[in-house]
């Protein structure tokens, strides 16, 4: 293994661990919107929240899968 593959996994590694702190961010953002909302009485607004916090679930997880 040279020393570009050790950087290129590397940087590999820290593009992961981004990508999984910005969806873990976004499913904390759409949990706390759903909660509100939930709180508030809009029911209106809650099943679209529920697909788009599926959404970000679901991006989040597939962080952890290879």
């Amino acid at each position: 293994m040279n020393s570009f593959d050790v950087y290129s996994d590397q940087a590999d590694g820290l593009r992961t661990l981004i990508k999984r702190y910005e969806c873990r961010e976004v499913v904390k953002a759409h949990q706390s919107q759903l909660r509100i909302a939930i709180v508030s009485g809009e029911s209106r607004d809650v099943d679209d929240l529920m697909k788009s916090l599926e959404l970000a679930q679901r991006a989040f997880e597939a962080t952890y899968q290879k």
